[in-house]
């Protein structure tokens, strides 16, 4: 929620504006933009997102170059991730400008489908730094992006596979978000130790959200404790910065995902704006207040914010997707790295039949696709190096998914199986 306002607060300050769904478990940033998308559910063929960013990219650094080693930036046109932005639009099709350069791209988690959890859970971010180079990759991602004036990324507080690259790679400002209770505290004061201790000149701003001022006996003390425990990312000149940074809960943000800037009154009590335009003004170190919306744009937007759930959602049946071949070799990724922890832990090293065996039953009640990609593993028959000599030809890489394998082996772009013991 924070994430989209702010946005909007600084766009509406002429700063062009990337923000990007990077909590890849639990997406749901596009709903508070969904007014502005084409794809309003990011369920059309076309849609896709970070996941898919980062599975293009990885997926072609897993073919081995035809000739000689690869040039020291081969992988930057795989890093321009302008051109995975959707451009926010009024509902004419126009594209939303706020001021004469103000404008927001926005880059979701991934086509919302039953694909995506598997095109998640599948991808394997230790390979993606171990054996395909993703921080270089991610290196790279980081100064392209400057070609926005602020990126905001969303992701979840917590440990998990990205945690590092949100926290600690990517940003220049962590913007650390807790609810005053012992458990959030805790946990948004670990992550930020964390981050300190290893890019000490980072800024670091926690910011207390969902805040109740009901409860006054409650909160006068957790007050005092989350101020207490994150005094040291504050600095002493700064005395009135925890009661600046505070984002207050009202009832009404629990119905809707809407922007705070399409409020009857923006600027009135009741209202999250005075707090999100704080937060946009230590982010960009200059004034932000509320920007008046365009007439007739804010009444369509705020029609499109309001419809029911059943009548958001519905529209043209979209066409299924047909199965790539990336994702065939990502799926079976699974089942490989099944068979090398099993003979692993016996310390053999497999023979051709015991492997096959092995991958075809962990494989057996798999989809269509998992198979097709165990097959073009284990064939060795000239019909199946030819068909994987074409799809090499086309550059889809057929043996991307031995990288898990005890033996590293892999198609070579004649068609042959090598094998490197």
């Amino acid at each position: 929620m924070a994430v989209a306002n702010v946005a909007w607060a600084l766009a509406g300050h002429e700063y062009r504006v990337l923000v990007v769904d990077w909590d890849l478990e639990a997406p749901g940033l596009h709903r508070y933009f969904r007014p502005f998308l084409l794809d309003k559910e990011l369920k059309a063929p076309e849609t896709e997102g970070l996941i898919d960013f980062v599975r293009n990219y990885s997926v072609a650094a897993a073919i081995e170059p035809v000739q000689g080693e690869r040039a020291k930036n081969w992988h930057a046109p795989y890093a321009e991730i302008e051109n995975w932005g959707m451009p926010l639009r009024w509902q004419d099709g126009e594209r939303v400008r706020l001021g004469e350069r103000g404008e927001i791209h926005f880059i979701p988690a991934g086509r919302q489908g039953p694909e995506y959890a598997s095109n998640v859970n599948t991808f394997d971010w230790d390979l993606f730094y171990q054996r395909l180079s993703g921080g270089a990759f991610m290196d790279t991602v980081r100064e392209k992006m400057r070609v926005f004036d602020f990126v905001l990324i969303d992701s979840r507080t917590g440990i998990s596979d990205t945690s590092g690259i949100c926290t600690i790679q990517m940003p220049d400002i962590l913007v650390v978000c807790y609810t005053l209770n012992i458990q959030s505290i805790e946990g948004a004061y670990d992550i930020a130790a964390a981050v300190r201790r290893q890019r000490p000149e980072m800024q670091i701003l926690p910011v207390a959200t969902r805040v109740e001022f009901q409860e006054e006996k409650f909160l006068a003390p957790m007050r005092r404790y989350s101020r207490d425990r994150f005094s040291e990312f504050v600095s002493q000149t700064e005395k009135d910065y925890f009661n600046k940074m505070e984002v207050p809960y009202y009832t009404k943000y629990a119905y809707s995902e809407r922007l705070a800037a399409f409020e009857d009154e923006p600027g009135a009590k009741g209202s999250i704006n005075s707090e999100i335009n704080q937060l946009a003004s230590y982010i960009s170190g200059r004034s932000i207040g509320t920007v008046e919306l365009p007439e007739p744009q804010r009444e369509n937007v705020l029609r499109e914010f309001e419809r029911a759930p059943e009548a958001a959602t519905s529209g043209p049946e979209l066409t299924a997707e047909k199965p790539r071949i990336g994702r065939i070799l990502w799926a079976t990724v699974a089942a490989l790295l099944a068979v090398s922890i099993v003979l692993a832990l016996a310390r053999q090293v497999p023979t051709a039949e015991q492997r096959a065996t092995l991958i075809l039953a962990a494989i057996k009640d798999s989809p269509v696709e998992e198979q097709v990609g165990a097959l073009l593993e284990l064939s060795e028959t000239a019909e199946v190096r030819g068909f994987a000599k074409e799809l090499v030809a086309r550059g889809i890489p057929t043996a991307s998914i031995s990288l898990l394998n005890p033996i590293d082996s892999r198609f070579d772009p004649s068609g042959q199986l090598v094998t490197k013991t």
